[in-house]
């Protein structure tokens, strides 16, 4: 009766929007929600009830053992999202952290005063709020001292010791990321959404950036001021985690449902009719301008039909697996700047130009990112040419790597989750794992400048290749490439893509890693496959959407919601990335202890004698069809799409071939895939639990059961 009174009251015309963005004909659409949604009555909406919060007197203070590291929160209360201040408040933010690293905390950062600090809003209907992240240095530096670093950076602010030019450059960045987050159907949708749900006009959020550009220095010194005082909640974590909760198995007998029968409504909705899309073909050679810039070196190009901003990707084809350094030497960009300009006068110089770089390293690529007004293009261009050509590894640069690095592998061990997916990496590559194969600590620690800029100079050799989105001619570009960034006139080949084969198994085999804070068995199941061949690939997809989907998959089906076995439950048939690369099978279950047998026994059962519901086949050729149509990659991801399908082997669009055979398919192909490339396979199982809890001689059913220590999965 609460729950009818409730939707009585609340779901009524007046209080709902419909909100639709995408490629649709208004004229064809509009009479359609006319007559649908026509029926629904208009109510009487209650006054919505005030919650008043007492304003925090003073610092007040909490702590505990809840990280894996030290760590402290510092809490303001602010404003609701369409307050009058909000747009100050983003810019007074901004000014402490932003996407440029400019900000009086990223300083901290950048000068390794503190291991990392940031800041974040949450602004809501009633009460906002702004979050302020800290984590002290692991040695020598205490959660109190890291946040007297905050505290006196938030009375900086206060105090306008800032340069003005740091507004100027939040101010284009913020245009920018308005701008960017138009681009897509999702992202226009959201600011309707919030429209309507806040009570504005479109015009006015789409005023946005003017408003913010109207912003002054005195009124962020003032709204600091009224906000960032000395009334806040301190929040301090120490390494630990408080004692596990031991939950007791409750002694509900299952429903079970019945799976051969579907409501009325369903069948309604089973039997509208559904249109053909429109797609277009993606013309490999028309939709994307190919130049060569040198020998072996290509610009690919892809108009922006959007707005005024630019991206562009420069990827050298070799990554981590051939030059282990390079892992570090994104890092170390990160907090350097050239050898005539500071970090932070980079980041300026850059940040005044809206623009934003990144650097990323990968197995077999090592991308370099930049974006921003493509009016700015050849100035940033010139400025990341710069930092490429003469970068300042200063010893603050270094020193950031061996402390983030140590960092990162405290969080990597802290939660069995984690190290069951070390195992996993174990189980599947052996001494190849991402875990083992990388640098060590002591090796991390060891790195200085003159490894990084060997990194550098090796990397400069190889074979490279350009990804740009905008508007700008390709032969300027082209022009500006060859002006500011250092080529080789005869490049090494590339070593994309890197592949390690998953390891072969002849014997259904059982890993076991003992973590004494497991509440939870994590369990992965790996079966080899054969040689990826893209003529298989309907079939795949068609086995991993009726086997592995997500709700409508048998596996979630049969684990989760027909014996409550697992919250999480997954599986999925893994294709490669050139034909002849072995393929393999992958699963998982996250399970209470007691109930880790049950689970086992299950998910393998499916695996060897796979649920058969044929009924359920027009629902996945629809999926996969209307998938793929309506799925189609934006212009920002274009390139790297075609880029990866000319990988796989394709010459065209594998729209134009996939969609006939997605339609040829039958419930027949899905049985003959699995009883041709998952029954026959052997069962290889890994285990992350508390051995206390287990019974190893049971688990010993599934499969030889070799126990690895959780220090064999990381190099040292």
């Amino acid at each position: 009766s609460k729950m009818i009174a409730f939707y009585n009251t609340w779901y009524v015309a007046n209080n709902m929007a419909l909100i639709l963005s995408g490629n649709f004909n208004v004229d064809e659409i509009r009479p359609i929600i006319e007559e649908k949604f026509n029926r629904l009555r208009s109510g009487e909406l209650p006054k919505r009830p005030v919650y008043e919060e007492a304003p925090f007197k003073g610092r007040e203070f909490v702590s505990g053992r809840f990280s894996p590291v030290n760590l402290g929160l510092m809490g303001f209360r602010t404003v609701p999202k369409l307050h009058p201040d909000k747009i100050k408040l983003d810019i007074a933010t901004s000014i402490l952290t932003n996407g440029s690293s400019t900000g009086l905390l990223d300083q901290l950062m950048l000068n390794n005063q503190i291991m990392a600090a940031a800041a974040f809003d949450m602004p809501y209907q009633d009460y906002g709020a702004t979050i302020f992240l800290f984590v002290p240095k692991l040695f020598q530096q205490s959660n109190q001292k890291a946040e007297n670093l905050i505290v006196q950076e938030i009375k900086n602010l206060r105090e306008g010791k800032f340069d003005e030019k740091l507004i100027e450059a939040i101010k284009i960045e913020k245009y920018v990321e308005f701008q960017s987050g138009l681009e897509n159907n999702f992202g226009r949708a959201m600011l309707l959404a919030d429209a309507f749900v806040y009570g504005e006009s479109i015009d006015a959020m789409f005023n946005y950036p003017a408003k913010i550009m109207a912003v002054t220095k005195d009124e962020v010194i003032q709204i600091a001021n009224k906000y960032f005082g000395d009334n806040y909640l301190a929040f301090h974590s120490k390494m630990g985690f408080p004692k596990s909760e031991k939950i007791v198995k409750p002694g509900f007998k299952p429903v079970i449902s019945n799976q051969e029968v579907h409501s009325a409504y369903a069948d309604q909705i089973r039997q509208n009719p559904v249109q053909e899309i429109n797609y277009k073909v993606i013309d490999f050679k028309e939709d994307i301008q190919t130049s060569e810039i040198k020998p072996s070196v290509y610009l690919y190009q892809v108009k922006n039909p959007v707005n005024d901003i630019f991206n562009l990707t420069f990827r050298y084809l070799t990554g981590t697996k051939n030059i282990r350094e390079l892992a570090y030497l994104s890092s170390a960009f990160s907090y350097s700047g050239t050898l005539g300009k500071t970090a932070l006068t980079f980041k300026t110089e850059m940040g005044l130009l809206g623009c934003s770089y990144s650097f990323s390293a990968g197995d077999a690529n090592f991308d370099i990112q930049l974006s921003g007004p493509e009016a700015n293009l050849e100035t940033a261009l010139k400025l990341l040419g710069e930092l490429l050509k003469e970068p300042d590894f200063n010893e603050n640069a270094v020193g950031k790597i061996f402390e983030d690095e140590k960092t990162n592998r405290k969080f990597e061990r802290s939660e069995p989750q984690s190290v069951a997916d070390a195992l996993f990496e174990y189980v599947k590559y052996g001494k190849q794992s991402d875990y083992l194969s990388r640098m060590t600590l002591k090796e991390v620690k060891k790195i200085n400048k003159e490894q990084l800029s060997s990194a550098l100079s090796t990397l400069k050799t190889y074979q490279s290749e350009f990804h740009f989105s905008g508007n700008t001619q390709a032969e300027q570009l082209v022009d500006y490439i060859n002006a500011y960034i250092e080529l080789p006139n005869q490049a090494k080949p590339g070593t994309a893509p890197y592949y390690i084969p998953v390891q072969e198994f002849k014997e259904n085999t059982v890993y076991f890693t003992h973590n004494k804070k497991a509440i939870q068995s994590n369990i992965y199941f790996l079966q080899n496959g054969d040689p990826f061949d893209t003529e298989f690939l309907p079939q795949i997809s068609a086995f991993n959407i009726y086997f592995g989907g997500s709700f409508s998959g048998i596996v979630l089906q049969e684990i989760r919601e027909f014996r409550s076995l697992s919250y999480s439950a997954s599986g999925r048939y893994h294709t490669m990335d050139k034909p002849g690369f072995m393929t393999y099978y992958t699963g998982y279950v996250g399970t209470q202890a007691d109930k880790t047998l049950e689970a086992l026994s299950v998910y393998t059962d499916i695996l060897e004698n796979m649920p058969q519901k044929p009924e359920r086949m027009p629902m996945v050729k629809n999926y996969l069809s209307l998938t793929m149509q309506s799925s189609r990659p934006s212009f920002r991801n274009l390139s790297f799409t075609v880029q990866d399908w000319k990988e796989k082997g394709y010459t065209e669009d594998p729209i134009v071939w996939m969609l006939d055979k997605y339609k040829a398919l039958d419930f027949n192909d899905v049985v003959d895939f699995h009883s041709s490339f998952i029954k026959p396979k052997p069962h290889i199982i890994s285990i992350v639990g508390n051995q206390k809890l287990l019974d190893l001689e049971a688990i010993g059913k599934y499969g030889k059961v070799i126990l690895i220590k959780e220090k064999e999965l990381y190099s040292k």
